[in-house]
């Protein structure tokens, strides 16, 4: 397997994006797998070239995205939608910001191209909760997703999406329950047993 994993930089105003953090503690235990990370820009466009600079690259087989997400558990995507915002700064989204095709040509949405029950087995098996996700939203993970998919349907290979709860540091104490985030060390070996299960697969 040679992989491709991205992360999102920070982007909410804590200066942190636990996907960025939990690739830097997966990758500084020498995970030995055949890979390359890249570090994706919160902005439309940029972000998927970015992806297929590193592609040019390397020429994965398997790309593995991570992004920050709600908390309570690891979520493992299982569908891309065609949608976006139309803008990319964090506070122009929400309910009522503007929204418009990612692709006016392409289809309603794919799906991953990952076993994505067993990533998420996988990683329960590690001691992190996990589960099946099936909407990634429609902000930058989502966009990165489907735009690696629709890459996929063309040309083959295998893409999944992990969207990874925010840190503790991220939330204030009060959070728990359902939304509760997640220590990066936890995070990190979400990755560990995702990156693992696609090995084997």
């Amino acid at each position: 397997m040679r992989l491709l994993l991205t992360a999102f930089e920070p982007f909410d105003g804590t200066g942190l994006n636990s996907s960025l953090e939990a690739a830097r503690a997966f990758l500084a235990t020498g995970p030995g797998a055949d890979l390359v990370f890249a570090l994706l820009p919160v902005r439309y466009d940029e972000d998927t070239r970015r992806v297929e600079d590193a592609i040019a690259t390397f020429r994965p087989d398997t790309i593995l995205h991570l992004g920050q997400g709600r908390g309570g558990a690891v979520r493992v995507e299982r569908i891309a939608v065609n949608v976006r915002y139309e803008r990319s700064e964090f506070d122009a989204i929400g309910p009522r910001a503007a929204q418009r095709l990612i692709d006016p040509c392409g289809p309603a949405a794919y799906f991953a191209t990952v076993p994505v029950e067993g990533l998420a087995a996988a990683i329960e098996a590690a001691g992190v909760p996990a589960c099946v996700s099936n909407h990634a939203g429609i902000y930058l993970c989502n966009h990165v997703f489907y735009r690696s998919l629709a890459r996929a349907e063309r040309i083959g290979g295998r893409v999944g999406f992990l969207h990874l709860p925010p840190l503790p540091e991220q939330r204030p104490p009060s959070h728990a329950g359902d939304e509760a985030p997640l220590p990066c060390e936890m995070l990190a070996a979400a990755v560990a047993a995702a990156v693992a299960a696609l090995a084997e697969a």
